[in-house]
């Protein structure tokens, strides 16, 4: 183990009220220092709570992968990228963000406000695929269909007018950082439901 540390411990807790009692998704967080628990975090949701970590989780691992993606991708295409959207898609929306409650930031400020979003989007992802998960859609499944869907509507769709601007290889990447965001988080989601 690891000097500083992180474990993730998925769970379920019971809360008794008014004679009733609730089942609920636990999920505890610690951190490990020389192989002691340093600290304890404790989260007690409904399934959405664990849907939420998890797609946060996911929208890292995608970025991970995207980013891995760009470098290898042809010097053209990402020029190409650079010319159609100066400092990367979040800088541009956090600055189409700031424009519309008529705000001019700079480029390090625009791409905080791009950053929150797409973790937003990331972790609001997870809910809606555990929502699916608890209407007994397959967690692996629900994670692909909630990406896939938001991938066509919020990613391509408000991109129409650009769309046959970019490369082959950019929309590849787009592709394949979705789908990786959709399989991290249905196996979460999986992972989850098996350890509760």
């Amino acid at each position: 183990m690891l000097a500083d540390d992180v474990g993730v411990c998925f769970g379920r807790a019971s809360l008794h009220t008014e004679g009733r009692s609730t089942e609920y998704e636990a999920v505890e967080i610690y951190r490990f220092r020389n192989g002691k628990v340093a600290d304890r975090w404790a989260m007690v949701g409904s399934n959405p709570v664990v849907g939420a970590l998890a797609g946060y989780a996911a929208s890292r691992t995608m970025d991970a992968v995207t980013s891995g993606f760009l470098r290898r991708q042809s010097a053209a295409s990402q020029h190409k990228e650079k010319e159609l959207a100066p400092g990367g898609r979040l800088t541009q929306f956090g600055h189409q963000v700031a424009q519309a409650t008529g705000r001019q930031i700079d480029d390090a400020a625009a791409r905080r406000i791009g950053l929150a979003a797409h973790r937003t989007f990331g972790t609001t992802y997870g809910v809606l695929a555990s929502f699916l998960d608890r209407r007994g859609v397959a967690p692996l499944r629900a994670g692909l269909i909630v990406r896939a869907a938001g991938f066509l509507v919020v990613d391509e769709g408000t991109s129409l007018s650009s769309l046959t601007a970019y490369r082959v290889e950019s929309h590849l990447r787009v592709v394949v950082g979705h789908a990786t965001l959709g399989l991290v988080l249905g196996t979460l989601l999986t992972l989850a439901e098996r350890r509760s």
